[in-house]
């Protein structure tokens, strides 16, 4: 039990760090936080996490080709050139489920989720608002699961030390 209230303590502290970075840093803290919880989703392995990342980072570009695919298409078909846009491209995605490794198609649909949310404007330069915070979240994410292999290492020799196949233990493969 003493184990668990240490790691939940370091994970608190952490977890404190992030928002004194985000404030600090103008990171939006939401974005942020979205992306250390999807550092746990893809897998504590920092090669699951690379190509996640990537995905997810493929997914906010995407979500600014739907942005002004849908934004051309308005004044000739209403509503219908949204629609069709998220029809091609949810239907584009689909095929790439059987490819390794980019088939983790979360990941590609929170980074959209993540850039149409924050309602900037859809332009490259809105990029570097949204960029940044998702890193920062994957790098929190990372140092989660290295403080608590960490924390595990030093433990190991107590008998209620955190098990040593925890999830921890991954970060490092």
């Amino acid at each position: 039990m003493r184990d668990k209230l240490l790691h939940s303590i370091l994970v608190g502290i952490i977890a404190g760090v992030a928002v004194w970075s985000a404030a600090t840093f103008n990171l939006t803290g939401w974005i942020l936080f979205m992306a250390w919880i999807s550092y746990f989703l893809f897998g504590p392995t920092l090669r699951s996490n690379a190509w996640a990342f990537a995905q997810m980072i493929v997914g906010v570009l995407l979500s600014l080709l739907v942005i002004q695919s849908s934004m051309a298409l308005a004044p000739l078909i209403g509503i219908w050139g949204n629609v069709g846009v998220v029809i091609l491209l949810v239907a584009v995605l689909g095929l790439l489920e059987d490819v390794q490794p980019i088939n983790v198609l979360p990941a590609y649909y929170i980074g959209l989720v993540i850039f149409i949310a924050t309602g900037l404007p859809p332009v490259p330069a809105s990029l570097w608002l949204v960029i940044p915070p998702i890193l920062a979240g994957f790098a929190f994410g990372w140092a989660t699961v290295a403080s608590r292999g960490l924390l595990a290492r030093s433990l190991a020799g107590r008998s209620d030390a955190i098990p040593s196949n925890s999830v921890a233990d991954a970060s490092f493969q």
